[in-house]
């Protein structure tokens, strides 16, 4: 197989009846494949099945849940590819064209993961720490909330801002702030 698709996730918004959630992008094995109900990653056979719509998952597959999710629940069906490889070379060893296919393909699927992952995080400079974490909190922590960093510069997130000086200056504003939460 070759992987002909950039995707490696599913979103569909829960309506309280529909349980069959499907995705078409390849997954190596049903454990590659990660179901989260809102913030809440969700345990195969305890509250969903899967099923491949090839015997190998290949072309995607379908996840029935075993409660619908509540209307307004995003469902999220994501491929977590294993970071391990069975691939094992010897000298003299003949190496076919489908086990050096499916090395590739795993490695794709790895970049394309990564991509994801790079383009729904935050990015710090070159320069800064490289042990200092950029990890948002979940949406629900995040809902209602503003951004900001702790003392070690991680992002946070608060449900007040208090601290904050505000002044014309030279932008020449007019407006007053009419709440506090405009503050």
């Amino acid at each position: 197989m070759a992987v002909s698709t950039a995707t490696i996730r599913t979103q569909s918004t829960g309506n309280g009846s529909t349980t069959a959630f499907t995705f078409s992008f390849p997954v190596g094995s049903a454990s590659e494949l990660k179901v989260y109900e809102g913030d809440t990653l969700k345990a195969v056979t305890t509250d969903y099945t899967i099923a491949a719509t090839n015997n190998d998952f290949s072309g995607g597959g379908t996840v029935t849940f075993l409660t619908a999710p509540a209307s307004g629940v995003l469902v999220s069906l994501v491929r977590v590819s294993t970071l391990t490889s069975s691939l094992s070379l010897t000298t003299g060893d003949s190496l076919s064209a489908s086990t050096l296919q499916s090395a590739f393909d795993d490695l794709t699927m790895l970049t394309q993961e990564n991509k994801d992952q790079l383009n729904r995080s935050l990015h710090t400079a070159l320069s800064n720490d490289d042990d200092l974490s950029m990890t948002l909190p979940g949406v629900t922590s995040r809902q209602n909330s503003y951004l900001t960093f702790d003392a070690d510069g991680s992002p946070t997130t608060t449900a007040t801002v208090t601290g904050i000086e505000l002044s014309t200056g030279d932008e020449g504003w007019t407006n007053v702030l009419q709440t506090a939460d405009e503050k």
